[in-house]
C-alpha cells in the first residue's frame, strides 16, 4: 500500500496538536523575544534592523525615546511580534561611554538575543571590542554573540597589483569566487582580532555573518543564528516579523529587476538604431571618397598639361607659315619634343589609372576596416548587453531561492519549536516525548513545511 506523506504528516499535526492541548499547563506561554542590537554609529544598524524585522518594524511601530538618554531606541511592530533594542555605539569619547555603560548593563538584563554590527576594513576596532568586553562581563556569554559583518564592499584588495574592492549585487551576494575568498578572509582575520584582544573568550567563524543590510542578501542566515540565541517560546514572533522582512527583500528585488530589464530594452533598441546609423554612416563615406577621387588633383594636372600642348602646337603651326628652313628644323625639333611630352602624358595617365585602381582597392579596404571596427564596437556593446542579461537570471533565480529560504527556514523554527516541547514533555512522561520526537522527524521531513503546517504548529502556544 502506497503511503501518503501529507495526510501522514496531517495525521501527527493532529496527536500534537491534542498532546499539546493535555500538557499545556506545563509548557511556557509564547512570548515577545528582545532583541539588544549595537555597534558604531554609521556600521548599520538601523538598516540591519529594517532588513531583519521589516521596514514597518523601524517606521510604523510604536517609536519612544528613551528616558536615560536621547540615543537609545526602542522599536516595536504594532502587533507586539519583537521587541528591538538599538543601542549607542562605544568608543567615541570616554564621557560618553560611562553613561552608555549603564544603559547596556540595564538592557541586557532584559534581552535573548545580542547582535554586533561591524564593518570593514577594520571591524575589530576599539568600540567593537569595548562593547563584546561590555556584554561579556554582564554575564553574557562569547557563544550567544552575533557578528553582523556588514558593508561588504568597504573591503578593498589587491589583485595582480591593481586595487580592487569587493561587490554585493543585491540577493546574489558576492559576484564572484575571488570576492567571497576575500571576504572569507576579512572573516578570519577579524575572528583572530576576537581572540588575541580578548583572550578568555570563546568564539567561532559561525558566529560572524556577512550579509548585506540594503538588499536583505543572507537574511536568513543572520536569523538563523538569532534563532540559534532564543528559547523556542520567543521564536514563533521572531518568525512573522520575518516574513515581513522576506516581503520587503523581494519586492525591492523585483522593483530592480524591472527597472533592469526597461533599461536593457531601452539599450537593445538604441544598438538596433546604432547599427542602422553605422549601416548608413559606411555608405555616405564610401560615396564621399569616390566623389573626392574623382575630382582629384592628378586630372587638373593633366588638363593642364594637355591645355599647354595644345598651345605649343597652335604656337609651333603660326611659325611654321613664316619660318625659313632653318625654322623648320626648329619646328621639327620641338615637334619631336612634344612628341615625347605625350608619351610621357600616356605614361602618367596610365600611372594614374593604375592609382586610380589602387585608390579604389584602398576606398574598398577602409570600407571594410570601418565595418569591422563598428562590427566590433557593436559587438562589445551586446556583449555588455548580454551580461546584463546573465545578471538579471541570476538575480531572478536569487529571488526564487530567497523564498527557499523561507520555507527551509520556517522548518527549521517550527523543528525547534517541537524540540523545546519534546523536552518539556519528555521530562513529565518519556514514553509521550519519545512519540513527540517521531511526530517531530514526520513532519519537517519535506524539507519545507507548508504554510497550514506552520500555522498549526506557532497557533500552540496561543
Amino acid at each position: 500500500m502506497t503511503s501518503n506523506p501529507e495526510k501522514e504528516r496531517e495525521q501527527q499535526i493532529t496527536f500534537l496538536s491534542e498532546t499539546i492541548k493535555k500538557y499545556r499547563h506545563h509548557l511556557p506561554k509564547e512570548r515577545k523575544p528582545s532583541i539588544l542590537i549595537c555597534g558604531k554609529t554609521g556600521n548599520g544598524k538601523t538598516s540591519t534592523i529594517n532588513a531583519l524585522f521589516g521596514q514597518e518594524v523601524g517606521n510604523v511601530g510604536d517609536y519612544g525615546r528613551g528616558t536615560d538618554t536621547d540615543e537609545v531606541y526602542e522599536w516595536e511592530s504594532n502587533d507586539e511580534n519583537i521587541n528591538i533594542v538599538d543601542l549607542p555605539g562605544l568608543g567615541d569619547s570616554e564621557k560618553n561611554d560611562k553613561v552608555f555603560q549603564e544603559i547596556y548593563r540595564r538592557r541586557i538584563k532584559e534581552a535573548d538575543g545580542f547582535i554586533v554590527i561591524v564593518c570593514p576594513p577594520r571591524p575589530a576596532e576599539l568600540g567593537t571590542l569595548k562593547t563584546v568586553n561590555l556584554l561579556i562581563s554582564s554575564g553574557v556569554s562569547s557563544k550567544h554573540i552575533i557578528f553582523g559583518f556588514n558593508k561588504l564592499s568597504y573591503i578593498r584588495y589587491r589583485d595582480n597589483g591593481k586595487v580592487s574592492q569587493v561587490e554585493i549585487d543585491g540577493l546574489i551576494g558576492s559576484t564572484s569566487p575571488k570576492h567571497t575568498q576575500v571576504i572569507g578572509e576579512a572573516k578570519k582575520a577579524f575572528l583572530e582580532t576576537l581572540r588575541e584582544e580578548i583572550p578568555g573568550a570563546s568564539f567561532s567563524e559561525y558566529q560572524i555573518i556577512e550579509y548585506d543590510s540594503i538588499s536583505g542578501w543572507n537574511l536568513h542566515k543572520m536569523l538563523s543564528a538569532v534563532v540559534e540565541m532564543l528559547p523556542y517560546e520567543a521564536i514563533a514572533k521572531l518568525n512573522r516579523a520575518r516574513e515581513a522582512a522576506e516581503r520587503q527583500a523581494i519586492k525591492k528585488e523585483k522593483d530592480r529587476l524591472k527597472e533592469e530589464r526597461e533599461f536593457i530594452r531601452q539599450e537593445e533598441e538604441r544598438l538596433k538604431q546604432a547599427n542602422a546609423q553605422s549601416l548608413r554612416e559606411q555608405e555616405r563615406l564610401i560615396q564621399a571618397a569616390a566623389q573626392a577621387n574623382a575630382q582629384s588633383l592628378w586630372e587638373q594636372v593633366l588638363e593642364e598639361q594637355r591645355r599647354r600642348v595644345e598651345e605649343r602646337e597652335e604656337e609651333a603651326l603660326a611659325k611654321l607659315n613664316r619660318a625659313t628652313e632653318a625654322e623648320r628644323q626648329a619646328r621639327k625639333k620641338e615637334k619631336d619634343r612634344l612628341k615625347k611630352e605625350r608619351e610621357l602624358i600616356r605614361q602618367e595617365e596610365e600611372r594614374l589609372k593604375q592609382a586610380n585602381a589602387q585608390s579604389l582597392r584602398e576606398q574598398e579596404h577602409l570600407k571594410q576596416a570601418t565595418a569591422q571596427a563598428t562590427a566590433q564596437s557593436l559587438k562589445k556593446e551586446k556583449d555588455i548587453l548580454e551580461e546584463q542579461k546573465r545578471r538579471v537570471e541570476e538575480r531572478e533565480e536569487a529571488v526564487e531561492n530567497f523564498s527557499n529560504q523561507g520555507k527551509q527556514f520556517n522548518t527549521s523554527i517550527v523543528d525547534k519549536i517541537l524540540s523545546g516541547i519534546e523536552t518539556v514533555i519528555t521530562l513529565i512522561d518519556p514514553s509521550v516525548g519519545a512519540t513527540i520526537g517521531a511526530a517531530r522527524k514526520v513532519i519537517t521531513s519535506a524539507g519545507n513545511v507548508a504554510s497550514n503546517l506552520w500555522n498549526a504548529a506557532t497557533s500552540w502556544f496561543r
